[in-house]
């Protein structure tokens, strides 16, 4: 299970993830995901703080979202101060931290 909150500030929604991100789970975050970067707010901050586990489809899941930033010129990122050790190493492990949290500076706060 995961519950997913949101809150919108300065034309930046930070989503906050509260359990897994995995097979249980991947639809409704694709679905909150695509409705973020649906929104009119140039940035998307993620806040992982509250994350247990991330499975493939999970981490296939924010990839997807990135990717549609990119096409879309919104910027998403993890706020690496708001991400639980079990999700930074995860997420370190395949390679993608990197991707949503270099040049965290760019970002809109």
């Amino acid at each position: 299970m995961v519950n997913i909150t949101e809150r919108i500030e300065n034309n930046v929604i930070t989503l906050f993830f509260d359990g897994n991100l995995d097979e249980n789970t991947y639809q409704s975050v694709e679905a909150r995901l695509n409705k973020a970067l649906a929104e009119e707010a140039e940035t998307i901050r993620l806040n992982m703080k509250n994350v247990k586990y991330i499975s493939s489809i999970g981490i296939r899941s924010l990839m997807v979202a990135y990717n549609s930033s990119i096409k879309s010129g919104k910027k998403i990122y993890i706020d690496k101060n708001e991400i639980s050790i079990k999700a930074r190493e995860i997420l370190d492990v395949v390679g993608v931290l990197t991707l949503f949290t270099d040049k965290k500076e760019d970002h809109a706060n």
